[in-house]
């Protein structure tokens, strides 16, 4: 990886913080993994079972990886890195029982020391901003060289940060256009309430039974805060607010 620029004009402290470190990450990391050191132990998310083969096939193939569980939904997520206390988790951030922005968030809350890279289809700013306020150290795209990913492993590993310079020029792009301080009408508070059990993985069932609602009123109310936010799914929210709330003071 060659060395880029620190990234410029973004007002969150911690976003600024970790995207600085990302660009620096070349400059401190000439070295790879050494033969000696002990494989780099893996859990892979992802819901799609042929993408798993081919992660399981990919880090099985490298030197200095083992993959030692797998999972296909945010709640096996969290339970695998709880039970295998991997070294990294690699996770896409959409997946089904739950945001992986979200499992992150928990994973890194029982094990802080554990490495998350996001490795995703699509990373839209604000969603890139949510995982890098529940903790990941990395977010790369699926159209990534293989060979790339296995050395962001071996990086995050190490306890440094990787993301796809095309999402930090995005990000930068994002914060110079105004859009964390212009942004969507505020949600009520039965809407805010809704998406927070909607980041934790729960259904419009579940969520009807917490909150004495019909199922249908659940899904309209999530339906509303969706076109509210100009988002197109449950994952997207979960991110949202996870964000959101991040940035909120207390």
């Amino acid at each position: 990886m060659s060395p880029r620029r620190a990234p410029a004009g973004i007002s969150d402290p911690l976003v600024a913080d970790v995207l600085a470190r990302a660009a620096d990450t070349p400059a401190r990391h000439h070295v790879r993994r050494a033969p000696t050191q002990p494989p780099v132990r893996i859990l892979i998310v992802d819901a799609e079972r042929v993408a798993l083969l081919g992660l399981a096939a990919l880090f099985g193939a490298a030197r200095n990886c083992e993959v030692v569980a797998q999972a296909t939904n945010a709640e096996q997520a969290v339970a695998q890195a709880q039970d295998h206390q991997p070294d990294v988790v690699v996770m896409d951030g959409d997946l089904p029982g739950g945001s992986g922005i979200v499992a992150a968030q928990r994973i890194r809350a029982q094990n802080p020391v554990v490495g998350v890279i996001i490795f995703g289809s699509v990373g839209e700013p604000n969603i890139v901003i949510a995982a890098i306020h529940a903790g990941v150290q990395g977010y790369l795209l699926k159209r990534i060289d293989p060979a790339r990913l296995v050395e962001a492993v071996e990086l995050v590993a190490g306890g440094s940060y990787v993301f796809d310079e095309a999402l930090i020029s995005a990000i930068e792009d994002w914060f110079r256009a105004g859009r964390p301080t212009g942004g969507p009408p505020p949600l009520s508070q039965q809407e805010r309430r809704i998406l927070r059990l909607v980041a934790e993985g729960k259904t419009n069932r579940d969520i009807a039974d917490a909150l004495h609602l019909s199922e249908y009123t659940v899904k309209t109310y999530v339906s509303a805060a969706l076109r509210k936010l100009g988002l197109a799914s449950r994952a997207q929210a979960a991110a949202y607010i996870v964000n959101d709330e991040a940035q909120t003071p207390e």
